[in-house]
């Protein structure tokens, strides 16, 4: 497990992968993009061994697709949960006294809350239902912590941010080439 911020480091995997010889080692890395070009070179090193590992990584499809790697990958997307997917969700998160806002409702709320957002991306909904803040909320935090890296004469990246979020209200998702035509 990683410290936000930290970079996946090949050694560190190597190392971790022979701590438990007889079982497969499981490496889970979200926002995977960022750290691409260290997760290619660890798997390239893994092939190289007897240890038996699986790399999950997590990262928008958008951002995804941007990044430079020669990782040969099976996609899969997280589709919205099932009725006794939010059941044994809801169950985890009591028993882990993780429910916060939702520990005030009953069972028949709580489901309904999750039921309601789970269309959304699944984090973004767990994040919304247990700690009480709405979408809105949430993306007006993400925009005010975008750094304005932008060259003179070009939109903010927040102004772009901006643009992405109102499309997506719409229903519509904002291809790579319309924000690079504006």
């Amino acid at each position: 497990m990683l410290r936000d911020g930290s970079d996946v480091l090949e050694g560190d995997i190597q190392f971790a992968a022979t701590l438990f010889p007889e079982v497969a080692s499981f490496f889970i890395v979200d926002q995977a993009r960022e750290q691409a070009s260290a997760l290619h070179i660890a798997l390239t090193q893994q092939r190289q061994t007897e240890a038996n590992s699986l790399f999950i990584l997590g990262e928008r499809k958008n951002e995804w697709r941007m990044a430079k790697t020669k990782m040969t990958v099976d996609e899969f997307e997280v589709q919205p949960l099932s009725d006794s997917e939010i059941d044994r969700l809801l169950d985890y998160l009591a028993r882990e006294n993780a429910l916060d806002k939702l520990s005030e409702l009953d069972r028949d709320f709580q489901f309904a809350i999750v039921k309601e957002k789970h269309q959304k991306q699944l984090l973004v909904a767990m994040r919304e239902a247990t700690e009480g803040i709405g979408f809105d909320a949430i993306i007006q935090n993400e925009y005010r912590g975008i750094e304005d890296q932008s060259k003179e004469g070009t939109h903010t990246p927040q102004e772009l941010y901006l643009l992405v979020s109102c499309f997506y209200q719409q229903g519509l998702l904002a291809r790579d080439q319309i924000l690079a035509d504006i």
